[in-house]
C-alpha cells in the first residue's frame, strides 16, 4: 500500500515481497512466533527506506 501511495509500480511484486521479508526478518516476534501490529509498525519505522517513503523531504522554513 505504501508503494502504491508513493506512485511506485507494484506490478512486479518481487520488490515488495523482498521488502516484506526483510521487515519480518528484522522484527521481533513474540514467544509463539507471532508478530503484533505494534511490532510490525516498529519494524517499518526502523526501516530507513520505508521511513523515507512515509516522511517526504521538506525544507526547514528560512528565517527572514
Amino acid at each position: 500500500s505504501i508503494y502504491e501511495l508513493m506512485g511506485i509500480d507494484v506490478h512486479d511484486s518481487t520488490r515488495i515481497d523482498m521488502k516484506v521479508q526483510e521487515i519480518f526478518a528484522k522484527a521481533e516476534c513474540d514467544q509463539s512466533g507471532y508478530l503484533t501490529k505494534d511490532q510490525f509498525a516498529l519494524a517499518c519505522k526502523n526501516d530507513r527506506y520505508i521511513r523515507k517513503l512515509l516522511v517526504p523531504n521538506t525544507k526547514a522554513p528560512s528565517n527572514r
